[in-house]
């Protein structure tokens, strides 16, 4: 190949510029120049943090300041953490203030002095071995003005968020959500994130009439429910102020059902009465109160109450089916511990048309009490497990289920084979009887774990509960209480059930320490299913 003189000067002319750019980026690695770069390395136990957000101030109160972003000449004064945990800024020299967001919502904040030697600024936070602020959902301040629009469209009221950490600080960029039970209803960004202050609000209008429940959720998690009456153009009553949720305490406060099980003609009502307690178990009043069940469609009127001056507030509950529903009480803002099953089902109609006997509220074709008392005096007494005949279908389940004969001459399943478990170590004390005799025993309620042997959990609740006599959950706060209790492998002891098994339990207090609960005496005083019924 033949080089020309004017391809040789070119050549010289690329090499010359490109001698130019390594400088330039010399110099800016060098931290040359009146801006510097600061890397900030965000660990976890050690490990680098990815996306977690440095946010630089150049205020001691950790307030933006636009005079002094400008007089410093940042640029980008939020930066996410890259794959190897480091965020990087240009800063002049001088001081400054850290604070690092991670995901989970603790932060951590710190100072830096900024060199002014022309060398880089490298700061190492370690969020696991610092002193950390984390967001307090119970200090955070929730407020509504007015309580009253016309649905008109055109007036608005406002919710308004501050939150706070539980060092009393404010938090800036929580994501905070408001949602409504009401259709119709319009909210300018509902979605949106606390601002360096810590604040965010929410301009509500609306189109149609009613009473909405008004949730508000922080970082995913609801904190306060608020109650916004619409009524019709030109019937407002005025009513200025803020109306606040009182707090409720989850523990003290109550669920009440009267009438469950209830018809299934989606007419027949089951009463269902929340009473809100606060820490001292006083009733609270002005609460709004919503309930969420487990079946999509179950009829429930109010859509949302307000709690009396008794604290009180009534649901009337329909269906139009047969089913069971786990029903959640949120009262102001705070979902109650207590979580009530309710039952749709017509105890005297058998699928056939006929009659028969009953137990616990569901229809038994073949029950017969008279073969029964008989039965259970002579060749199936108390205490008897027994099972129906197999039928060679591996596919069916009724004729694996293993019952108990109880004291009142009921039978009783066994849900699960390990609350089976708990009570027996195999299967050979079970008999397997004539399908005509093992129909004649009305049903009884389930077995449950014994008491002083197992833990409990339900699917999609993280808690885990021990059990007492007679058949009570009883919530075990912490996992070194439960290690104290049971040993240090007494996760597997746990025993996990669907949530509708709620029903088969009520709830005892909550057990903080080895001093609270006594497993050796509970297992002592429960030696057969006879004892937890």
């Amino acid at each position: 190949m033949k080089l020309s003189l004017r391809n040789f000067s070119a050549l010289l002319s690329i090499a010359f510029f490109l001698s130019l750019t390594s400088a330039a980026s010399a110099q800016t690695t060098d931290c040359k120049g009146s801006n510097h770069l600061l890397t900030v390395k965000v660990l976890s136990s050690g490990t680098p943090l990815t996306g977690a957000q440095v946010k630089i101030y150049t205020d001691a109160n950790y307030h933006y300041v636009a005079d002094d972003l400008a007089r410093t000449g940042i640029e980008d004064a939020i930066v996410n953490t890259n794959s190897i945990g480091e965020a990087w800024m240009a800063l002049a020299p001088g001081h400054y203030y850290i604070s690092v967001t991670a995901a989970n919502n603790i932060e951590h904040r710190s100072e830096y002095l900024m060199p002014n030697d022309g060398e880089c600024g490298y700061e190492i936070i370690d969020l696991q071995s610092s002193a950390n602020y984390v967001l307090d959902l119970g200090k955070t301040q929730v407020a509504l003005s007015p309580t009253s629009i016309q649905a008109d469209n055109a007036q608005s009221a406002i919710v308004t968020v501050r939150a706070y950490s539980t060092a009393s600080t404010t938090m800036a960029y929580v994501p905070v959500d408001l949602q409504s039970t009401l259709a119709g209803m319009y909210i300018e960004k509902s979605a949106t994130s606390t601002d360096k202050t810590g604040y965010a609000s929410f301009k509500i209008r609306a189109t149609v009439t009613g009473s909405a429940a008004l949730m508000v959720y922080l970082n995913n998690t609801l904190v306060r429910t608020l109650v916004l009456k619409v009524v019709a153009t030109g019937s407002l009553v005025t009513e200025p102020g803020q109306v606040t949720s009182s707090l409720v305490s989850p523990f003290l406060s109550t669920v009440e059902v009267f009438g469950s099980p209830a018809l299934p003609d989606g007419r027949t009502p089951i009463t269902l009465r929340v009473t809100a307690k606060d820490v001292s178990s006083k009733p609270l009043s002005g609460q709004a109160v919503v309930l969420r069940s487990t079946l999509l469609d179950l009829g429930i009127d109010p859509g949302v109450a307000i709690t009396g001056v008794d604290g009180s507030a009534d649901f009337k509950l329909t269906y139009g089916q047969v089913g069971k529903s786990l029903i959640t009480a949120i009262a102001g803002g705070v979902p109650l511990e207590q979580r009530p099953i309710v039952e749709f089902f017509n105890p005297f109609i058998l699928p056939d048309g006929g009659t028969g006997g009953t137990s616990g509220g569901t229809a038994q074709p073949g029950a017969n009490p008279v073969l029964a008392a008989q039965l259970c005096r002579s060749t199936l007494p108390p205490g008897t497990l027994y099972k129906m005949p197999s039928d060679g279908n591996p596919v069916t389940q009724e004729d694996s289920t293993v019952w108990y004969i109880g004291v009142d001459c009921f039978r009783h399943p066994f849900p699960y084979s390990k609350v089976y478990f708990t009570w027996y170590k195999d299967y050979t004390a079970v008999k397997v009887v004539p399908k005509t005799d093992f129909l004649s025993f009305a049903i009884g309620s389930d077995v449950t774990v014994r008491p002083g042997l197992g833990l409990l959990k339900m699917k999609n609740d993280p808690r885990i509960f021990v059990v007492s006599r007679p058949r009570q959950l009883r919530w075990i706060r912490s996992p070194q209480a439960a290690v104290d209790i049971f040993g240090a492998r007494w996760d597997a002891k746990i025993v996990e059930l669907p949530e509708e098994f709620y029903g088969d339990y009520v709830q005892g207090t909550s057990v903080f320490s080895r001093a609270d609960y006594d497993a050796a005496a509970e297992l002592d005083a429960a030696p057969t299913p006879d004892q937890a019924f």
